[in-house]
């Protein structure tokens, strides 16, 4: 039954880990520039951003 599934469940794993890897590491760097600039600088940053390449 589980080869009938389009991802294995060692995809599935890969990329579930590699997806709270990424989470972790972009905490870790978002923390640090939070502390040094402020929260309401580096929400309003992330959000420029997103909002600029997301076009």
């Amino acid at each position: 039954m589980l080869t009938e599934h389009i991802l294995k469940y060692i995809d599935f794993e890969l990329l579930f880990t590699s997806y709270m890897l990424v989470t972790a590491v972009m905490m870790l760097i978002t923390g640090a520039v939070s502390s040094r600039i402020g929260p309401k600088k580096a929400l309003l940053g992330g959000l420029f951003i997103i909002v600029v390449f997301d076009c």
